[in-house]
């Protein structure tokens, strides 16, 4: 909303060239752009998405903590953009680095939050050794 409010669609504010620039563009498709103008569809995925990453948030993360922060990235990540889907039917992208398409916060936490959980998945279980 911040974005929307102060840059017009197309604009670009160099932050730290050549690598960084604030730049203003609608997404509305998911990732990188795939499935535009799908917004019933790409609505429908991300309430699911959500509703199984919460579901195994409470299912997988009894003692796997890095299960649980991976799973909470990705729902706060697919939370963000459901409500820019919802308000205004697409994804609002902000942050371009010129080499790769432009994207949000909410995809880095996607990103970040898939990464933590395939890590978590790959590891023990802490179980409680006392005696």
């Amino acid at each position: 909303m911040i974005v929307q409010k102060f840059l017009t669609e197309g604009a670009t504010i160099p932050v730290w060239p050549p690598f960084f620039y604030l730049t203003y563009v609608h997404n509305p498709g998911i990732a990188f752009g795939l499935f535009p103008n799908q917004g019933t569809l790409l609505a429908v995925m991300v309430v699911m998405l959500i509703i199984a990453a919460a579901a195994a948030y409470f299912l997988l993360t009894q003692s796997r903590p890095l299960t649980k922060v991976g799973l909470g990235l990705i729902l706060g990540g697919a939370l963000g953009n459901i409500i820019d889907r919802l308000r205004i039917g697409q994804v609002i992208d902000f942050l371009d680095f010129r080499f790769w398409p432009v994207f949000t916060l909410a995809d880095v936490a996607i990103v970040c939050g898939a990464l933590l959980f395939i890590v978590a998945l790959g590891q023990k279980p802490k179980t409680d050794h006392k005696g």
